[in-house]
């Protein structure tokens, strides 16, 4: 276990299913940095998941809540990695205010791969996806993917998500 002395924020941005909740705890307890992960956070606050917040409240209340809690996370002292929801880079400039406030960190992963992930992640309860079927749902992911790569690729970090390790968070460290 190492311990990091500097005071850094680590954005882990990409498509759901590429694994930012994950790697986020993996970084997290490898290098003993607490880990705010914003859907979580946004599902603990509102009492519903995002799915529901989706439903009831719409797309517009999710994303202005999202806003607002990124950039209370992203001002807070100390060291932390905050795992962002897929659609968090490409609302308003939140992309870079990420930029110009931590280190963006893009977790990379083929439609394909997403795909595979997503339904071993039973990925009924993400709300961008629930009324696509199955049969449509890569064409889904290529296309929602293709809109948002260019945001994503905006991130100072790109790491090609099947290929992450925890020794990876170190090239996070030199960038800091």
């Amino acid at each position: 276990m190492k311990t990091v002395h500097l005071c850094m924020v680590v954005f882990v941005i990409g498509f759901m299913g590429c694994g930012k909740s994950f790697w986020a705890r993996r970084w997290g307890q490898a290098y003993r940095m607490p880990v705010h992960d914003m859907d979580e956070i946004i599902e603990t606050e509102e009492g519903a998941t995002c799915m529901e917040i989706f439903e009831n409240r719409g797309e517009q209340y999710f994303r202005e809540k999202e806003t607002r809690l990124l950039r209370q996370l992203g001002t807070m002292a100390g060291d932390r990695i905050i795992s962002c929801g897929g659609g968090t880079p490409v609302y308003k400039d939140n992309m870079q205010w990420m930029n110009e406030h931590g280190l963006t960190v893009f977790l990379s992963a083929t439609p394909e791969q997403l795909l595979q992930n997503l339904l071993q992640d039973k990925a009924i309860h993400r709300p961008l996806i629930k009324n696509v079927q199955p049969n449509e749902l890569l064409f889904h992911i290529h296309k929602k993917l293709n809109e948002r790569l260019p945001v994503y690729r905006q991130a100072k970090l790109i790491f090609n998500a099947p290929e992450i390790t925890v020794e990876d968070f170190e090239n996070c460290l030199s960038h800091a």
